[in-house]
């Protein structure tokens, strides 16, 4: 990227196409992403995953979450707690409520642990190298 406006403009576009997604769509995109993720080796080693409940036109992580837990891994989402986020484990999406920025959180009671494996992070674009 040339500059900030550059890549504002493209951030701006990439949006307004995911935006425009179809749900049914957007549900075999996440298919598809989980399906690539079992296999990456870190992400199929792995015991302890974040992950994000998605918001807007994000990619659905539901099933991703679920799949995990049901091969017994563990799953951590974020909580915002002060103006501190911390990464709380999940047994199932029924340990979620409503939380900052009206994005599901864990509830209170589900323990703290910022030592994960792999994290899953939503974002807008990425070059083929990445970033």
């Amino acid at each position: 990227m040339k500059d900030n406006s550059e890549k504002t403009s493209l951030r701006r576009l990439l949006l307004e196409k995911r935006d425009g997604t179809s749900f049914d769509l957007m549900k075999i995109a996440s298919k598809s992403i989980l399906k690539k993720l079992k296999k990456i080796e870190p992400f199929r080693d792995a015991q302890k995953i974040g992950a994000y409940y998605p918001i807007g036109s994000e990619i659905l992580t539901q099933d991703i979450m679920q799949e995990a837990l049901s091969e017994g891994k563990e799953i951590f989402l974020p909580k915002v707690v002060g103006k501190n986020i911390e990464f709380r484990k999940i047994m199932n999406l029924s340990n979620l409520e409503n939380g900052s920025f009206d994005i599901m959180e864990p509830r209170n009671e589900c323990p703290v642990d910022n030592n994960l494996d792999v994290i899953l992070v939503p974002t807008v674009g990425i070059s083929p190298k990445g970033v």
